[in-house]
């Protein structure tokens, strides 16, 4: 995780001054971005006395240890504590000047999150989401990075906040978010279309659908797609592009690599093998 190249997708993404450190885009989407913590011992200020954040973001040190001051006091962060902030809201930190610490930040970018919603309440959380930014990093296209990026963020705030999520307040909207799923599964949306057709940011849709549901939207979407793609791939003469296609997967090469990841064979292994 120290030597992660910059993605080309982050060409729109500008790198962030912390004061004590420098964030530099790793990935970026829409509506996520990941960057890496560059801050290199004594050539950077180890200390910042007040300062906002300015997305949402979670932090998770990946080598080396800081301190984190918030509401709480001041905290000891190293690999097995994730830091949470909510924009707006102030904190402080101090870095060792012998020592360079390593970190990785995710955030969520504008319209990605209904912002008179409640996201977290501590601030730090006994968690280590390493593995989960290795994923989301490595992820296939960017409806996926963004799943798993929403997914992080949706378990910090579930512990952060600490409160009992009722199944029945949001029961009717989900049920119109799987009816639109269901109806347009096979063709070209993604996590935006699915929100907008219950009028929510993508990160609330997918977290109260997760509530409701057990999975994500585009889990359940690519559900229906898989099954569809295996009957067509036993039933069909089609070819594995246009299977691709009549599933809502237009690009072939990336079609024949998300089936390969989900069923682990490829579509014309599995063709063979079902005839």
């Amino acid at each position: 995780m120290d030597n992660l190249d910059v993605s080309p997708q982050c060409e729109q993404v500008e790198p962030v001054d912390l004061g004590c450190g420098i964030l530099v885009p790793v990935r970026a989407s829409k509506f996520c971005a990941v960057y890496s913590y560059d801050r290199t011992g004594t050539c950077s200020p180890h200390v910042v006395e007040d300062k906002p954040f300015e997305m949402h973001v979670f932090v998770q040190t990946t080598a080396g240890r800081w301190e984190f001051r918030g509401k709480r006091g001041t905290e000891s962060i190293d690999r097995s504590t994730v830091v949470a902030g909510v924009k707006g809201d102030h904190y402080g930190c101090r870095h060792d000047r012998r020592f360079a610490d390593s970190n990785l930040i995710a955030s969520l970018r504008a319209g990605a999150i209904d912002e008179d919603r409640p996201l977290f309440e501590r601030e730090t959380l006994p968690m280590d989401l390493t593995r989960g930014l290795e994923l989301a990093l490595s992820a296939d296209g960017n409806d996926r990075f963004e799943s798993l990026v929403f997914e992080m963020f949706n378990l910090i705030s579930d512990r952060s906040l600490g409160t009992a999520r009722t199944r029945t307040s949001n029961g009717v909207r989900m049920q119109r978010v799987k009816r639109f799923i269901e109806q347009h599964a096979f063709e070209d949306i993604g996590a935006q279309e699915i929100a907008d057709s219950v009028n929510l940011s993508p990160f609330t849709c997918l977290r109260q659908f997760k509530v409701h549901e057990g999975m994500t939207p585009m889990a359940y979407l690519n559900g229906l797609r898989l099954r569809r793609a295996r009957e067509l791939l036993r039933t069909s003469r089609f070819d594995v592009a246009e299977v691709g296609r009549r599933v809502g997967l237009r690009d072939q090469c990336y079609f024949s690599r998300w089936f390969l990841r989900e069923v682990g064979v490829s579509p014309s292994r599995f063709r063979r093998d079902a005839r």
